[in-house]
């Protein structure tokens, strides 16, 4: 039996097309092979053929062919269409993005065309609020999946915005993305061997960053894992390496060939956090003093303001914000909290100026924006605090117990 890269094969009730095959010494046959049937399509597997004893290549000869008898060849139109879908293109210019759901405007395929200028698409897309940055990460998506480098996506998004940022992708450009918690994760463990990694399972996937920060297993797991394209959405909050999301960003970026950074606020003022986002994107962007310029990372990044638009169609739909000032008294319990807030965090002051902990002044600034959210959060905070302390405060008498 002679087996060669490109030939289908049979096996375990399944086809498979050869990726790379290799001679045993005992004339046996290990091969490397992609799935092409329905259960097993896009998967790839490794077979032995001293295990696999039913491996029949699958002749062309034996083909049979079945007349479409539908009205309109409707069959015959659709496989033909399938196949153009799924032909790879190589091409500098927007090919299939234009087709989606969207009224497409010509400041938004910029990032994508300037994606593909680099020798990895790989960029930051720091445009305005309201320009439309999930659409600019929906052409970009579009244009790596008819090119053949979309197979395996990954998603990392805030947690709030997960079910817009699918529901976008879906309805707007039709890729489907799983969406993963830890749940989620642990539902797909428990069908699958212990030695299986669960982040293989779908190739598309949108996940919020936090769920993995703090799970040594799902780092394991990560670092065993390879994507076609990563997108972190606001980046900003992965732009601090010492902090558990930017270094698990730091990993993510290295396990994928394409990658895109959003946000619309990249630079907090700090030439070292914004330095970190350029890092993910190209390594060797910044120079290793650590000096640099616009024109170390005018490549690696595109930001645009509504201001920016030439387009007058679409100025049309940016509408002129308009501010109205609205006072309010406070009530007298209002006030006691608000009076009991800056107590607390101008004594959390003194207390951090003899050397204390800071974390009593980070809890006077929680509870206050807490409250501005709405008094039940305000409530929510205090309570999860008193539990901390009173469990800190169990296992401290324990610990004088013992």
């Amino acid at each position: 039996m002679n087996l060669t890269i490109g030939q289908r094969i049979s096996t375990r009730g399944e086809d498979f097309i050869i990726t790379n095959s290799n001679a045993n010494y005992d004339g046996s046959w290990l091969l490397e092979a992609e799935g092409i049937s329905e259960l097993v399509k896009g998967k790839r597997f490794t077979f032995d053929s001293n295990i696999d004893s039913d491996i029949k290549p699958i002749d062309p000869n034996h083909t049979k062919l079945i007349a479409d008898n539908d009205s309109g060849y409707r069959k015959t139109k659709l496989f033909l269409e399938t196949q153009i879908r799924n032909a790879a293109v190589f091409s500098e210019k927007i090919t299939i993005a234009t087709k989606a759901a969207i009224n497409p405007a010509e400041y938004q395929l910029t990032p994508t065309l300037k994606a593909l200028q680099l020798p990895r698409p790989r960029l930051l897309i720091a445009d305005g609020v309201g320009l439309g940055k999930t659409i600019e990460v929906g052409i970009f998506l579009s244009e790596l999946i008819k090119r053949g480098k979309g197979k395996r996506i990954m998603v990392l998004a805030p947690k709030s915005i997960l079910a817009q940022f699918q529901q976008e992708l879906w309805h707007r450009f039709a890729i489907p993305l799983v969406r993963l918690d830890s749940e989620g994760i642990a539902r797909i463990k428990s069908q699958l061997p212990s030695n299986k990694n669960p982040f293989e399972y779908y190739d598309k996937t949108i996940i919020s960053i936090d769920t993995l920060k703090n799970n040594a297993k799902f780092r394991h797991y990560i670092e065993k894992s390879r994507w076609d394209a990563v997108v972190i959405d606001e980046c900003h909050t992965v732009a601090n390496d010492k902090s558990q999301r930017g270094d698990l960003a730091q990993l993510i970026t290295t396990k994928c060939e394409s990658l895109i950074l959003t946000s619309a606020t990249p630079h907090n003022g700090r030439k070292e956090n914004f330095a970190n986002l350029i890092n993910m994107i190209e390594p060797t962007a910044i120079p290793k003093s650590g000096e640099y310029d616009k024109s170390h990372v005018e490549p690696y990044y595109v930001r645009r303001f509504k201001n920016d638009i030439t387009d007058e169609a679409v100025r049309a739909n940016f509408q002129e914000r308009k501010i109205v000032r609205s006072s309010a008294k406070l009530g007298f319990s209002e006030t006691d909290f608000l009076q009991y807030q800056q107590e607390l965090k101008f004594n959390a002051l003194n207390a951090l100026k003899n050397g204390k902990p800071k974390e009593d002044f980070l809890f006077s600034v929680g509870i206050f924006k807490a409250f501005m959210s709405s008094p039940k959060a305000a409530l929510e905070s205090i309570q999860r605090r008193i539990e901390k302390l009173m469990q800190q405060n169990q296992r401290m008498n324990l610990h004088l117990k013992i």
